[in-house]
Formats: structure tokens, C-alpha cells, sequence
């Protein structure tokens, strides 16, 4: 249901607010409320909501809008009966200005500072099989005595304390303020302004951590904040002859804040018949990050009561550092002409054709880091002085990249929609939509990889102690292109039906085709062949420099895809000053019927007050 949210909004921004499209990402573009009606006519088809936030549009608005929570215009997957909310605070309003009958304005605010707790699965006996499903911060302890021998007394004691956090946050702070004024009944000029802060962290792994040494498990992506303590006691001398640990912390944070200003200017001009040019200028600043920290920790030991000084111990540190900035603006520019060829008392029915062009540019900087390192400890000691036998070997890796440099994507596309009111019952909407962008960013890369290992063999020879140091590294200009087309031809139809004709049931699809092509190159410009000094314990140091072979790599890859994704809806206006819409209101359960209490509790409603 995402993905189909995502294509209509797309739909929305090229069919209603040109200098939109200047918007790089998905999280932004949600910025923007698509109401219900237009939703479920694949944005062919417009209501008020989509008009009041429209610089110029808002002024063919009459009256008081107001919009709430129960307006469900955040995600539209708001369950009002169900419990299911996008715990957000919503409140818009849009109007004449009381004091000045030239001026509309409209605003909408919109914060969310919500926490959620995620699952969490705990393997309380370490046999590989889930035990526990819980949510958020969970802690178990678990013990059990096992008699291995058949005997009837317990031999082995196994103790395991686990302790599982997986929380979720998410924050937005967004607010929408429009201006539309007419001047001298001829000329509409709009401004809106639109300010967002939105961020989102999480305590779940990135990347793969852990060597998986011994019985150590280590984490995987996705895996959340943990930690484990196991011990193995013999029963009869309490003696604890196994101890194994594990500590994973992990954040994964990301924000983005933006400023976007748009301005428009309409006017009518009359030839053959009455039409309207626009031309829309918009102005945009943002900044987007995204902060990976993963550190997982890992050690484990075995004991023996028999051997005084006995050792064997093994520990590791796993650590992964990963980041992403981007930041820039953006300037766009949009015309269109649109004819309305038959009046209907709301804006929103009225019978019109439109066309618009419109280009962008975004300039932005880009950096991207990635720091990897991985320490290791293995000691044996067996209590008795056995030569070769008897060992210390440790180890520290790090693995370091940057990408640093800068970019830009263009943008054109072009865009057509009629809205057909066939008779006073039926409105047909159609339209298509084609837009081309090029991505290209150019960065300096930069890869730099060590490791230093200290193998000791306790015994009389020197020779067999090594301390080895493992270096390479490289330079290179890296550039990366992705060149998109898209495609996308919606069709909606609305049937408004009973004798005040205040029920409307409304059928969308929308068709879509993308094809997109990347190319991405490096050219390395300098490098450090791999070298390995070897110092040996008895004071021999050698160094071996390899060939200093590198590789400059250039890849392409082509995808394309079509897709068709049927809507449907239905509206009910019981009062001139209520508006009630549903969105796919026939279940979303395979086999649940209408008889079912579910079906009605996850119907998605929509609530607009007109004063």
C-alpha cells in the first residue's frame, strides 16, 4: 500500500503543483496531502484538499476548510475504528481573509513525536529455535539442571541472562503556510512556504557483525540492541568451567530539514476562448543525513578446577561507523495553460483540460564515510609450561572509506489532464505524465585498509614470535550517473448517485513504466601497493612489497518496469458542511467478509469540515 500511496502522490505533484517536483525524496513528497478523492481516481480528479495548498488554485475555494487528525492525511492508513493512527498531530485550516477579500491564506501543521516498540525474539536456551516473541526492552533468565549421565542426580548447570531493546522513533515537524491574492480582478499571485524537519532512529544493526568464532553468534542486519551472559557449572563442586559474553549497541539515526518556497503567477488571457497561463517558480534548501553506529562485542572462556593458571580466553571487538550527507537546493520553473470549458459551482467538478512543462535543477554536495575495525584476542595457556602449545595471538584491523564531492540532477517533464463531467451523475478524469532526470555526482574516493597482528608462541625460539603489519590503500575519481524515465497514464471515473446526488462512488487505475540507467566509474589515480612488515621476535624485521596492481572498474546496469495499480473509493457529503470519504473500504483480509467486526474496524476514513 506504500508503494501505491507513493505513485499517486508522484501523480499529484506533476498534474497539480509543477514546482513541486524539484522535491528529491519519497519521505518529502508526504509533505504534501492528497486527499481521498483524488487518491482513489489516480489523480485525475481533484478535491478541496488538493486545491487549498495550491498557491493559486486556493482562491477558487469558497468558504472554511478545516482539517484534524480525523482527516487522515498523513500516511491515509489511519484506522479510526481500529485503533491505528499515525500518532501525529494534524490541524489545517484554509480561507478568506476576513479583513482583506482579495487574500486567501491556508496552513497546515503537522508533529509527531513518537515512539514505538518493535519485536524482539529470545532463543532463552540457545538451541537455535525462537522461544519468546515480546516488543520493546525484554530481559530473560533462564536456568536449567541436566542430568547427563542418566543417573538421577543433576550434573551440568546452564545459565543463561539475555536482555533484547528494539525501540523506534520518529519525529516531524512540518509546517505549510499559503497566500494567494487577487489583484486587480485579473492577476493571482501565490506564496507558499513550506518548513520540515523529520528524523527517525532506531536500535537495530546495519551490517553483519562478529567473526562467528566458537560459539560466539554475532549479529546480523536488523538485529536489535542486545546482551548475553551464559555459564556452564559443574553441579556437584559448583565449579564454572564456561563463560560466554556478548554485547551488541546499535544506532541507525537519520534527518533531513528543508525549506521550500514556491511562487506562482495566473492570469487569464482571452483568445479563441478564455484561458489561464501560469508560470511557477520554486526555491528550495535541504539538508539530509543519515548515521550508522554498530559495535558488538564477543568473548568467551573455559575453565578447569583441576589446573591452576589454566587459560584459555578468546575475545573480539567488531565495530562499524557508516555515514551520508547531502545537502543543497533547488530552483524550478513551470508553465502551463489551462482551459475551463464547463463552470461547476465548486472549483473541484468543473470540466477542464491542462497542460504543463516544467524543469529543475539541483545542485547538491555529498559526502560518505565508512569506518570499519576489528580487534581479536585469542590466548591459551594450559598450566604446565608445554612448549607449542601455549599461545597469545591478537589482532586490530580497520578498513576505511570516504566518498567526498558534489552533484547535480536536472529535471523536464511534461504533463496533460482533462476532467470530462459527462452528465450531472458521472466525472471522468484522464491524463498522462512523462519526465526525465539525470542524476551526476563526482566525488574523490578514498580506501585505506591496515592490520597488525602479534602472534606469540610460548616457547624458547624467538623466530616463531611475528608482529605483522598489513597496509594498502588508493585514490581514485568516482563518478556515478543515473539517468530515469518515467511514464505513467491515469484514468478515473466518479458515479455520484441517490436523488441529492451527495453519494459518490469513484474507480482509478493508474499505469506506470520506469526505466532507469546507471552508470558508475572509478578511476584510480594513486595507489599503495599491499606491503607486510614481519618482525620476528628475535629482532629480524622483513618487509614484502607486492605489485602495485589496481583496478579502474566502469558498470552499468539497466532496469525497467511496468505496472498497473487499480483504486477505488467512496464519498458521502450528509450535510453541506460535513465530507466524509473512504478509501478501499472492502476489507483487506482475504476472505473476511462484511458480517466480519474486522471489516469494519479497519475501514480508513476521511473527515473535511466546510464552514
Amino acid at each position: 500500500m506504500h508503494q501505491i500511496r507513493y505513485m499517486f502522490t508522484l501523480v499529484i505533484l506533476m498534474l497539480v503543483p509543477p514546482f513541486l517536483v524539484a522535491q528529491e525524496t519519497e519521505t518529502v513528497l508526504s509533505a504534501t496531502p492528497v486527499s481521498f478523492r483524488s487518491q482513489a481516481l489516480g489523480g485525475t480528479v481533484f478535491d478541496d484538499l488538493d486545491l487549498v495548498y495550491d498557491p493559486v488554485e486556493i482562491r477558487y475555494v469558497d468558504g472554511i476548510r478545516l482539517y484534524t487528525n480525523l482527516s487522515n492525511l498523513g500516511s491515509g492508513e489511519e484506522q479510526v475504528l481500529n485503533g491505528v493512527s499515525d500518532n501525529e498531530f494534524l490541524f489545517g485550516a484554509s480561507g478568506r481573509n476576513l479583513w482583506a477579500g482579495n487574500l486567501w491564506t491556508s496552513f497546515l501543521v503537522r508533529y509527531q513525536n513518537a515512539r514505538s516498540s518493535d519485536a524482539v525474539l529470545i532463543d532463552r536456551d540457545l538451541d537455535g529455535l525462537t522461544d519468546l516473541f515480546e516488543t520493546g526492552s525484554f530481559r530473560d533468565i533462564y536456568t536449567a539442571f541436566l542430568d547427563l549421565t542418566g543417573n538421577g542426580l543433576y550434573d551440568i548447570k546452564r545459565a543463561i541472562d539475555q536482555t533484547k531493546t528494539n525501540f523506534a522513533r520518529n519525529r516531524t515537524q512540518l509546517l505549510t503556510l499559503n497566500n494567494s491574492v487577487l489583484l486587480r480582478d485579473a492577476w493571482t499571485i501565490g506564496l507558499k512556504i513550506t518548513l520540515g524537519k523529520l528524523s527517525s532512529q532506531s536500535t537495530t544493526a546495519s551490517t553483519l557483525l562478529g567473526s562467528g568464532s566458537g560459539p560466539l553468534l554475532g549479529a546480523t542486519p536488523g538485529s536489535p540492541a542486545f546482551s548475553l551472559n551464559f555459564d556452564l557449572f559443574t553441579v556437584q563442586d559448583n565449579f564454572r568451567n564456561f563463560n560466554q559474553g556478548e554485547l551488541g549497541d546499535f544506532l541507525t539515526r537519520s534527518e533531513r530539514d528543508f525549506t521550500q518556497i514556491d511562487m506562482a503567477l495566473m492570469r487569464p488571457v482571452y483568445l479563441v476562448r478564455p484561458l489561464e497561463v501560469r508560470a511557477d517558480l520554486g526555491f528550495r534548501l535541504e539538508n539530509f543525513q543519515t548515521d550508522n553506529f554498530n559495535r558488538y562485542s564477543g568473548s568467551y572462556d573455559n575453565f578447569s578446577s583441576q589446573i591452576e593458571g589454566f587459560t584459555d580466553h578468546y575475545e573480539e571487538i567488531d565495530q562499524s561507523v557508516a555515514g551520508m550527507q547531502e545537502d543543497g537546493n533547488a530552483l524550478s520553473l513551470a508553465l502551463s495553460v489551462k482551459q475551463v470549458f464547463k463552470r461547476a459551482r465548486e472549483r473541484r467538478n468543473d470540466g477542464f483540460w491542462q497542460v504543463r512543462l516544467g524543469v529543475s535543477r539541483y545542485d547538491f554536495n555529498y559526502e560518505s564515510r565508512n569506518l570499519n575495525s576489528f580487534n581479536s584476542l585469542d590466548s591459551y595457556f594450559d598450566g604446565s609450561d608445554t612448549l607449542n602449545i601455549d599461545l597469545y595471538d591478537s589482532q586490530v584491523e580497520t578498513n576505511n572509506t570516504n566518498d567526498l564531492g558534489d552533484g547535480n540532477r536536472n529535471r523536464l517533464f511534461m504533463a496533460a489532464v482533462i476532467n470530462l463531467p459527462l452528465n450531472d451523475n458521472v466525472t471522468f478524469g484522464l491524463g498522462t505524465q512523462i519526465a526525465f532526470s539525470e542524476l551526476e555526482r563526482s566525488t574523490r574516493y578514498q580506501e585505506a585498509f591496515s592490520n597488525v597482528r602479534d602472534f606469540q608462541l610460548l616457547d624458547t625460539l624467538g623466530a616463531n614470535d611475528l608482529l605483522t603489519t598489513t597496509t594498502r590503500g588508493l585514490n581514485a575519481r568516482r563518478t556515478y550517473q543515473l539517468d530515469e524515465y518515467r511514464f505513467s497514464f491515469p484514468v478515473g471515473i466518479e458515479y455520484r448517485f441517490t436523488r441529492s446526488r451527495n453519494w459518490s462512488l469513484r474507480f482509478g487505475s493508474i499505469f506506470s513504466y520506469w526505466r532507469t540507467t546507471e552508470n558508475d566509474a572509478l578511476t584510480v589515480t594513486d595507489a599503495q601497493p599491499l606491503t607486510v612488515v614481519t618482525e620476528t621476535g628475535d629482532g629480524d624485521v622483513q618487509t614484502a612489497r607486492f605489485d602495485n596492481t589496481y583496478q579502474s572498474t566502469s558498470s552499468q546496469r539497466k532496469e525497467g518496469l511496468s505496472e498497473t495499480v487499480f483504486l477505488y473509493g467512496l464519498g458521502y457529503t450528509p450535510t453541506e458542511n460535513l465530507q466524509i470519504d473512504l478509501l478501499g473500504f472492502l476489507g483487506r483480509t482475504d476472505g473476511q467478509g462484511i458480517i466480519d467486526t474486522d471489516f469494519f474496524r479497519q475501514l480508513r476514513f476521511s473527515f473535511t469540515l466546510k464552514l
